[in-house]
């Protein structure tokens, strides 16, 4: 999402692209990666403005590694609070989940994971290029594992190469 003159007040660009595209999703309702990580991109040149007077593009490799273990280390808290709201020790009896308390979570988790690739030292292009040949391997090494199986098609392989980008 461009913001045209980039000299604005982050705080100023964060109001005006809330208010133009109320943060929803497009018509078709589809999962769109780009919107989400704009949204968390826009949330993190303001918070960087507001906390040190800085934007994004102006991090050292040490500042970018700061918030990189601060964000791993956050992560790991939002996934410890998600399993908070899980049934999954073995010595209790389920208790009705609060659905709506483990969305947010899911939610928040999300957002952290999405700030990996916002300050990140590459770009989207080179992520997805880099998560589809990871896929592959996995993929292979998961076939080869399981040989003396049926192999089980998903529906979602596409034979022309990437993920229908």
């Amino acid at each position: 999402m461009s913001f045209g003159d980039d000299t604005l007040d982050p705080s100023n660009r964060w109001e005006a692209e809330a208010k133009a595209n109320q943060w929803v999703f497009d018509d078709s309702r589809r999962f769109d990666l780009r919107q989400f990580l704009a949204v968390q991109r826009e949330f993190n040149e303001l918070l960087q403005f507001r906390r040190h007077g800085r934007t994004l593009s102006s991090l050292s490799e040490h500042q970018r590694t700061d918030a990189m273990k601060d964000l791993v280390l956050s992560t790991a808290a939002e996934l410890f609070e998600m399993l908070g709201h899980l049934n999954w020790k073995m010595h209790k009896r389920g208790r009705p989940q609060d659905k709506a308390k483990l969305l947010e979570e899911y939610v928040d988790t999300f957002k952290f994971v999405l700030n990996f690739i916002v300050y990140a030292p590459f770009d989207l292009e080179e992520f997805v290029a880099e998560f589809e040949r990871k896929s592959e391997v996995v993929r292979r090494r998961l076939d080869e594992e399981f040989e003396d199986r049926a192999p089980f098609h998903t529906g979602l392989e596409n034979p022309g190469g990437t993920s229908g980008r």
